[in-house]
């Protein structure tokens, strides 16, 4: 009677095998750290690529519209400078950007 080689046992390096992580878990713990790192990478990039406006772009003023002003806007710092407009800002300009503080 011969046995088939599904038969067969090979019991050789069983003990060595029960210490190996499984190929699967592996790929998918591998697969996992890839997308995490990706999406930690894509925040920052996205947080790096903040800039401001030009003053053209937002219709920048040297005179209130309306009568608001960059001294009423949430985005004025109060000490020349804008959140959202690049360069130096007077706090009695306006522009498109202008929200109410």
């Amino acid at each position: 009677m011969t046995k088939r080689r599904s038969q067969t046992t090979d019991t050789t390096n069983t003990e060595e095998k029960s210490d190996r992580i499984p190929r699967r878990v592996f790929l998918e713990g591998a697969a996992g750290l890839l997308v995490a790192a990706g999406i930690a990478a894509s925040g920052l990039q996205s947080a790096n690529a903040t800039q401001k406006a030009s003053k053209e772009a937002v219709s920048y003023q040297d005179s209130p519209n309306a009568g608001n002003s960059c001294s009423g806007c949430k985005f004025f710092d109060g000490t020349g400078a804008c959140e959202v407009v690049e360069g130096d800002i007077s706090a009695n300009a306006w522009c498109s950007a202008w929200t109410a503080a």
